[in-house]
């Protein structure tokens, strides 16, 4: 963790606006995934306190949860409608 509350991706994640090289966990309020009918793959939200978001395209979703401290999440991040909803 850098002294002024980032937390650095090492290589940066990648998303439509460019690389996401570092985040400040304070100022998420939460965190979902979802497919991109844009991009045409499933991609991870990250929302912003102040109502906007990040998305995080799928290849980079592992490193970035890991970062986050979402480790545990990182093989099962996409929601599958036969396992989470039956």
């Amino acid at each position: 963790m850098v002294e002024n509350g980032f937390i650095a991706l090492r290589g940066g994640a990648g998303g439509p606006a460019g690389l996401l090289l570092a985040i400040n966990p304070q100022r998420v309020a939460y965190i979902s995934s979802c497919w991109s009918k844009e991009f045409k793959e499933n991609v991870l939200r990250i929302h912003l306190n102040n109502g906007r978001h990040i998305t995080v395209f799928e290849a980079d979703v592992a490193d970035t949860l890991e970062a986050l401290g979402l480790s545990e999440y990182t093989e099962d991040w996409i929601l599958n409608l036969e396992r989470d909803i039956a």
